[in-house]
């Protein structure tokens, strides 16, 4: 006896042409919006911004050896320049930090957002105070010894940056600056205050 011959599944008709030509327009749409983008993007270059520091001061340092706790108000001016001579960098979260030692931050402080316009260079000043917190041994010897000396302390600060012109912004993105081995130097014996004498140190800026 012969088997009974079951007939192939037909194929799938194919897409109108309609369709097609949608697909194909949505396509070419993605493709030019993304060489826009790009074109726009070489012809804006858009250059990380540099960071200096141009102040740092202690002031009302006062170190405890019994428990290695120190207290102290650390005064920062940071000076911000936007080398981009088209673009809008617009800076916001802006956390700014200080530490003894690399990966110990000791006092924390947030900062209002701002806006740089092209060829602009802004100053921030800030604040931060120290009380009654933990430091390391290492980095707490010109404290212990009272006789006054240099000692390194790192400022660093964080921030979401956005370049911009017109209608055009780039992604947000992490930014980070470490201003790091920064010396202040105590005036004498048993001072109660310290100083960076400069000139404005570069930062290492990582965006």
């Amino acid at each position: 006896a012969f088997g009974v011959a079951y007939p192939y599944p037909a194929a799938p008709p194919p897409p109108p042409t309609c369709l097609r030509r949608l697909l194909a327009l949505v396509v070419a749409a993605f493709l030019l919006l993304g060489a826009g983008t790009f074109i726009v993007w070489l012809l804006l270059r858009p250059r990380a911004p540099a960071f200096s520091l141009s102040a740092l001061t202690l002031s009302r340092v006062a170190y405890s050896p019994a428990n290695s706790s120190l207290s102290a108000a650390f005064d920062a001016s940071l000076l911000a320049d936007n080398p981009n001579s088209k673009l809008t960098i617009s800076y916001s979260s802006l956390v700014a930090y200080v530490d003894l030692a690399p990966s110990s931050p000791i006092a924390v402080t947030s900062l209002a957002p701002f806006a740089q316009g092209p060829r602009n260079t802004t100053t921030l000043a800030f604040r931060l105070d120290v009380d009654g917190t933990y430091v390391g041994p290492d980095e707490a010897a010109a404290l212990k010894s009272g006789n006054g000396g240099t000692m390194e302390v790192q400022v660093r600060l964080a921030a979401i940056a956005v370049f911009d012109r017109g209608g055009w912004r780039t992604r947000r993105r992490a930014m980070r600056v470490l201003c790091d081995g920064v010396p202040v130097t105590f005036r004498g014996k048993n001072a109660t205050d310290a100083k960076f004498d400069g000139p404005a140190r570069r930062c290492q800026v990582v965006l």
